[in-house]
């Protein structure tokens, strides 16, 4: 009964339904599980201010180039990414309207309420934090400036991308895409192509991409493939059989610079899939899945090592999955036993079973 109605409400919001992943994020001994448990248990909403600072200090520049910026946020969790806007823009003495979208009732009320803890906080230097918040004890309080025309909305991305009419200059729809089919992402795409101003711009995150794409918007910052503008004419494709050459030519490069992880990430995101993945051998998996892990790159790890973990019986692999399950703030109870069974003499493991009970 509770995985039918899981099934539902992931539907509802048209999120893709994968057994795996329900087993692993959700708890089943709970006695009820309210939708908006099931939304907050199956979509990573952990963030942290100017995630990705090469990206925000790009922004920074672009935002010259008029007065008045309309920006939406789509899977916005708890507020992190609408505030930096906000901050950013306020300094510039720009005018700006920004609308935060998440389908998760208590992260939207958190983003309303601007109050976070150091871990949200921990990469912005001093001077920021003083100037940005108001601090009582360890909990920083966005200050009232930089909460004016901000917008936080509890809804369905799907059904307010069907309804809206608004227009925007931005909108960002960040390591959100990853848990809906083939299908929808297709939708989203050509949805949000629709809302966005002439020239208006698009974020995903890094390392993100979707061969769809190229059909609707044109490469504006290529660091990582992250912002991109929309073509004023869709019909125009001119540059996709180009982008594709570049791509395969960029990773054999970096291959040979024995930039490993980076060539398998960006072919794995080419192919939107695992076919790629299967044919790498575990010495290169495991060489990848460090190497990311050390970049703190944690959801392209976990994206890696989920791939072959189904069928691995590799302690090492499941060792490495706790780890990132931990990192990506997932629930690691189901890996960490299964961890152990495979190696119960690592006392390593034994040490993360004892912080993940408590």
């Amino acid at each position: 009964m509770k995985d039918r109605y899981i099934k539902q409400v992931l539907a509802k919001y048209g999120l893709e339904y994968k057994k795996k992943d329900i087993v692993e994020k959700i708890d089943y001994d709970k006695t009820s599980l309210s939708e908006d448990k099931i939304l907050e248990k199956y979509t990573i909403g952990e963030s942290f201010f100017f995630r990705d600072k090469e990206l925000w200090n790009f922004l920074k520049g672009y935002f010259e180039k008029k007065e008045f910026w309309k920006i939406l946020s789509l899977g916005c969790s708890r507020g992190e990414e609408v505030y930096n806007f906000s901050f950013i823009l306020n300094e510039k003495g720009k005018k700006y309207q920004i609308i935060g979208i998440d389908a998760s009732k208590k992260r939207i009320a958190e983003a309303r309420q601007g109050i976070y803890k150091f871990w949200s906080v921990r990469f912005m230097n001093e001077k920021d934090k003083i100037k940005f918040f108001n601090k009582e004890k360890e909990i920083y309080y966005v200050k009232p400036e930089f909460k004016k025309n901000v917008e936080f909305k509890k809804e369905n991305i799907l059904e307010y991308l069907n309804s809206t009419k608004e227009k925007y200059d931005i909108i960002t729809i960040r390591r959100v895409l990853i848990y809906f089919s083939n299908e929808k992402i297709k939708y989203i795409l050509n949805r949000i192509y629709e809302i966005l101003d002439n020239e208006g711009i698009l974020i995903l995150g890094n390392g993100e991409f979707y061969p769809e794409m190229m059909e609707l918007y044109k490469i504006f910052y290529n660091k990582n493939f992250t912002v991109w503008m929309k073509k004023t004419d869709k019909n125009l494709a001119d540059n996709k059989k180009n982008f594709l050459d570049y791509y395969e030519k960029k990773g054999k490069k970096l291959l040979k610079k024995n930039n490993k992880e980076r060539f398998y990430k960006e072919r794995l995101y080419k192919n939107n899939s695992k076919e790629f993945t299967e044919n790498i051998d575990k010495e290169n998996y495991i060489e990848i899945i460090k190497d990311l892990i050390n970049k703190k790159e944690y959801m392209y790890a976990y994206q890696l090592i989920s791939n072959i973990s189904e069928e691995s019986i590799d302690p090492l692999i499941f060792k490495y999955k706790v780890i990132l399950e931990i990192e990506l703030n997932l629930n690691a109870k189901n890996t960490i036993e299964k961890a152990l069974f495979l190696n119960p003499n690592d006392e390593e493991l034994w040490n993360i079973k004892k912080i993940i009970d408590g």
